[in-house]
């Protein structure tokens, strides 16, 4: 079996960390060559900076900036990494990424109606040059869910627990949420509820339910 790229996406604490861990240990029992990726990489790489500073709001506010020109600084950041990336998988490496491409459509879900899903066919084609994903998994829990947890602050020029300038807007939080799962549904990815009945499921049982979707669809 060739090497795969395997992409979880979601709203932000969806569990994508910890369920790429949980499938990356599985696969290397199973004595596959596995490595992560997380995007955005922030101010850690060259081209990473550009969006650690969109989301401190240094380049201005989330509507004075169009989802064309913050698609183009996520696309950089991950651009930056194609050779790398398209060597891996050629050597047998199978990728699992912390967010990818699909991750822009946060900036589609800054329009309405049909031009978000016009947005999202010109963000695919931006990064049509990249290794695409074999599969995605989109890890869905509720907009209030989402924002009332504490997150990780990965993003060094903010202060702790200093919001950036998408996530203070839980109306547009909700429409990214709402985004996300009608381009799933449209794309045919992987659909996991993580939040059921007034909690959260258990992790590894989220974790047994995507590997057997995988193997459905002969991913792995």
């Amino acid at each position: 079996m060739s090497a795969k790229l395997i992409n979880f996406e979601g709203i932000d604490s969806s569990g994508k960390k910890i369920q790429s861990n949980l499938l990356a240990d599985k696969l290397k029992k199973e004595g596959k060559k596995i490595e992560i990726i997380h995007f955005p990489t922030y101010q850690k790489s060259p081209l990473g900076i550009f969006v650690a500073k969109y989301l401190k709001g240094d380049f201005g506010s989330k509507e004075e900036i169009t989802p064309e020109i913050g698609s183009i600084f996520y696309s950089l950041d991950r651009y930056q990494f194609k050779k790398e990336l398209k060597r891996k998988l050629e050597s047998g490496i199978f990728i699992i990424a912390d967010r990818y491409t699909a991750s822009n459509i946060f900036q589609a879900a800054k329009l309405d109606g049909d031009e978000r899903f016009k947005m999202w066919e010109w963000i695919k084609a931006l990064d049509r040059r990249l290794p695409q994903p074999d599969v995605i998994i989109l890890l869905d829990i509720p907009t209030k869910i989402s924002v009332s947890l504490k997150k990780e602050q990965k993003n060094e020029l903010m202060e702790e627990g200093e919001k950036d300038i998408h996530e203070s807007d839980l109306n547009y939080q909700e429409k990214v949420r709402k985004t996300y799962l009608e381009i799933a549904e449209k794309e045919g990815w992987i659909v996991i509820e993580c939040f059921r009945n007034g909690v959260f499921r258990d992790k590894k049982d989220i974790h047994e339910e995507v590997y057997q979707e995988l193997k459905q669809r002969n991913i792995i």
